[in-house]
């Protein structure tokens, strides 16, 4: 039997659209955030850093898709972290379009913590060092007020579901993979077509 390597080996081609896709850079270490141009599929550094472009701002952000709310307005960060002796993290809800913080939140002990997930109820945070099966959920609800999530022990995948890194990322255009060292997007037909010579990894729509 005949094993197909995936990505295919495929001749680099051209699409009929235009369109900017946000990425990182993975050819060289270090955080690279850049854009993908097409139909040339030209890579472009950013310079800025980010690890997340945040088109409802036209801004690179600090965070990644899991931690910028739904409308894109907003963000969540878990800073203040203490090298010396532990102090508890405060999370802090930022404007995405300014960077001053909305909101900071005091967690209610010393663990470190940090944003898994920003939705329209609120914004779960996890305890990293508890290891893969036990983390601890826990959803900020506003200024002062941190309520204990029940029943949420082993569903860590939660974290990773909209990452790029993981899956493809799907827009208007199809399904975006990143290889080794090209670009590839899989059509709604489930035609799959190299359209770019540079394998960053999607992190947002192409617009």
């Amino acid at each position: 039997m005949t094993t197909q390597a995936w990505p295919p080996i495929l001749p680099l081609s051209q699409v009929d659209f235009s369109c900017r896709l946000p990425v990182l850079d993975v050819s060289k270490p270090g955080v690279n955030d850049a854009f993908i141009t097409f139909p040339a599929g030209t890579l472009t550094p950013a310079g800025t850093d980010g690890w997340n472009y945040d088109w409802a701002v036209e801004r690179w952000l600090p965070v990644g898709r899991n931690a910028i709310s739904p409308d894109g307005r907003r963000y969540a960060i878990a800073r203040d972290w203490s090298p010396g002796p532990p102090a508890p993290t405060r999370v802090h809800v930022v404007d995405a379009a300014t960077g001053a913080d909305l909101r900071v939140t005091v967690m209610p002990d010393s663990r470190q913590y940090a944003v898994a997930d920003f939705t329209s109820s609120g914004i779960s945070v996890v305890d990293p060092a508890s290891g893969t099966e036990d983390y601890e959920f826990l959803l900020v609800l506003g200024p002062g007020r941190v309520a204990r999530l029940a029943g949420y022990s082993g569903q860590q995948l939660s974290l990773y579901r909209d990452l790029a890194f993981t899956t493809g990322l799907a827009d208007d255009h199809g399904i975006w993979m990143s290889g080794s060292d090209s670009l590839y997007l899989i059509q709604s037909t489930g035609a799959i077509s190299r359209v770019s010579d540079h394998g960053g990894v999607p992190v947002n729509a192409c617009r």
